[in-house]
């Protein structure tokens, strides 16, 4: 190139205007790929959104079907109390038949009423050990095994696990639990022992995709909780202060607090009832009641594993943490269990087995679980109480209900209380269960 198109004024225009172009080019370029990126993240959430709904409609499905044949026998007579505990017990002893032999008559249904919880963690050590036996049998290629085994899984999903009226007794058996670990101080299984269940689950590629997808939703939904969780626990906290006894109840703040929890209440209820109900078989069901007995299997650990063979993240939103753990002065504001709370807790399942964080949590009524100590009958009242007394809810001091007006009173009342409510006596310890009780269950830890 001469100098003389250097000198030239219009060509300089025109390469000037050539870079300018190709600049606009470059620009309109960066933003056409950050706008692809951003609709390629909502497009994300989305789908990740729509899973989630399909998740929870399949779940509000199943328990409306419940529902509407629980309320058709209730509408059809007056006693309604009387007829609830009846449907009860029909529920718990079409389920007991498959295990020892009994009939739905009413001589059966009155034996059942006097049962204590012991005698229910005794039926349920003797279904567990019907369980392992199968799954030895059909592990021996014995195909009858297999298909007893379905059917008494599946009873058991459709007579207790799907029931909100049992809800109460659920309760009752959290309660008794948690004073039974305060006494015996067992160590809950480790990382270890759940990656080893979570081997002998042998889980499909589409089964891991769908678990995988189902924790995506769960911390989702948390992170999306817990960044609303500090603002309204702030307000909370000043309103509490500001408004004597029971004037809190129609604040803003315990409002936004109610419908804060309730809405933890459903996320982790969804976590819990696709794994159990949707994504794992009556098989994998009760391999992993078997193997984990008498522990509650720790499915957020498990899909925290499963996420790490896959090489997926597994720091957790800061938002999150804020719902893992909280600070001392908190426990006074908020004496209960959370619903996450609740999910990471390490818990026996006496009694109940793998069912028993859902089907609380499957009561809309009741969205938190008292703090341990926290005005809790003593063990040995709670190992004696009778069925019938336990779905009837003659342990109203066991339940602490967010979903109730009682909540800010309890918290004005736990602020103006300078000390927790002190710890019953020793309770006393539970006697060994009877010989035909007895089960040489398999922990996990164990494996």
């Amino acid at each position: 190139m001469d100098s003389s198109d250097d000198l030239d004024p219009q060509k300089k225009r025109a390469r000037a205007a050539q870079a300018r172009f190709r600049a606009k080019q470059k620009e309109r370029k960066r933003d056409t790929e950050m706008q692809l990126q951003r609709l390629m993240k909502q497009l994300q959430e989305m789908t990740l959104d729509n899973k989630y709904l399909e998740y929870r409609n399949r779940r509000l499905q199943k328990e409306l079907s419940c529902d509407t044949a629980h309320l058709n026998r209730l509408t059809s007579h007056t006693a309604v109390r009387h007829v609830e505990q009846q449907l009860v017990l029909e529920s718990l002893v079409k389920f007991m038949n498959i295990i020892d032999g009994l009939t739905t008559d009413q001589a059966a249904l009155d034996a059942t009423k006097t049962w204590s919880l012991q005698d229910l963690e005794g039926f349920f050590q003797r279904y567990i050990l019907k369980l392992g036996a199968h799954l030895q049998a059909h592990a021996g290629g014995q195909t009858p095994s297999l298909a007893e085994l379905t059917k008494m899984v599946e009873t058991r999903r459709h007579h207790l696990c799907l029931d909100p009226s049992f809800s109460n007794l659920y309760w009752v058996v959290l309660s008794w639990n948690l004073r039974q670990m305060e006494q015996t101080q067992q160590a809950p299984p480790g990382r270890h022992q759940w990656a080893q269940l979570l081997t002998k689950l042998q889980l499909t590629a589409e089964q891991q995709q769908q678990l995988l997808i189902a924790r995506q939703c769960l911390l989702s939904g948390l992170a999306k909780i817990g960044k609303k969780r500090w603002e309204i626990i702030g307000r909370l906290g000043m309103q509490a202060l500001e408004c004597p006894g029971d004037g809190l109840a129609s604040c803003a703040a315990a409002k936004d607090f109610k419908v804060n929890l309730t809405a933890e209440r459903e996320i982790v209820l969804d976590f819990l009832f696709v794994i159990a109900v949707d994504i794992l078989t009556p098989q994998q069901e009760a391999t992993c009641e078997v193997l984990s007995y008498p522990w509650h299997p720790d499915f957020l650990e498990i899909s925290h594993i499963l996420a790490g063979r896959h090489g997926l993240s597994l720091e957790l939103p800061e938002s999150l943490k804020h719902l893992q753990s909280r600070s001392p002065g908190l426990n006074k504001l908020m004496p209960m269990i959370t619903p996450f709370e609740l999910l990471l807790r390490p818990l026996t399942t006496h009694g109940i087995g793998m069912a028993l964080k859902r089907s609380i949590l499957m009561c809309p009524w009741q969205t938190a679980v008292y703090s341990p100590y926290y005005r809790m009958l003593p063990i040995e009242k709670m190992q004696q109480m009778t069925l019938f007394h336990a779905h009837f809810g003659r342990f109203e001091d066991l339940i602490f209900s967010v979903c109730a007006v009682d909540l800010p009173a309890e918290a004005q009342r736990a602020l103006e209380s300078p000390q927790r409510p002190s710890p019953p006596p020793s309770p006393l310890r539970l006697s060994p269960a009877s010989p035909e009780h007895e089960v040489a269950y398999k922990p996990v830890s164990s494996l």
